[in-house]
């Protein structure tokens, strides 16, 4: 696979603290009528069990994306709601080696950023059966999904066939019995 996509098979982001990044539509629409501006970090989100067969569950998700390099007094609104949750951000491993401040995105795809926007293929850490789908809404996505930069159906169809789900119990770790929904 990665050969087929030249080694385009991206992670999603990880935050280190989902419950200050992760927020809903209602957030959403009270930090952008606070300040318009705030709408340039505020990014749709698909978590790992948002892909199914063929297509994504579109839930109310939305994700405070806060790259490290983001000059965060920008968006003072953002700020301030972040500063809830400022010890238990302050408090992940990362920030604690200075790799960056307690605001921001623990790990959040800087060399293929783009590909977010873009449509492409994702589809989940982990799996009972092939759960790829399209992503076609500009979806960030977080580190339960991976995606392929690509929106073909051609290689869609095949990954969501039986036959390479059964190829690939005899290739990859399985938990359980890989016949009984391991």
């Amino acid at each position: 696979l990665e050969e087929f996509v030249s080694d385009s098979i991206y992670y999603g982001i990880k935050t280190g603290y989902n419950t200050a990044f992760f927020i809903d539509s209602d957030t959403k629409d009270e930090l952008i009528q606070k300040d318009q501006k705030n709408a340039e970090i505020i990014k749709p989100l698909l978590v790992g069990d948002d892909a199914r067969r063929y297509y994504t569950k579109n839930k109310d998700q939305w994700l405070i994306y806060t790259p490290w390099e983001l000059d965060i007094d920008q968006y003072p609104d953002i700020k301030e709601y972040l500063s809830n949750w400022k010890e238990e951000l302050s408090n992940r491993p990362e920030c604690d080696s200075g790799r960056f401040e307690w605001w921001a995105l623990a790990r959040y795809g800087s060399d293929y950023q783009y590909a977010f926007k873009d449509s492409k293929i994702v589809y989940p850490v982990i799996a009972m059966s092939p759960r790829f789908a399209i992503d076609n809404g500009g979806h960030y996505i977080n580190d339960k999904l991976y995606m392929i930069p690509e929106e073909n159906y051609y290689l869609l169809s095949l990954l969501n066939s039986d036959l390479l789900f059964e190829i690939a119990k005899l290739r990859v770790s399985v938990l359980g019995d890989e016949n009984s929904g391991g």
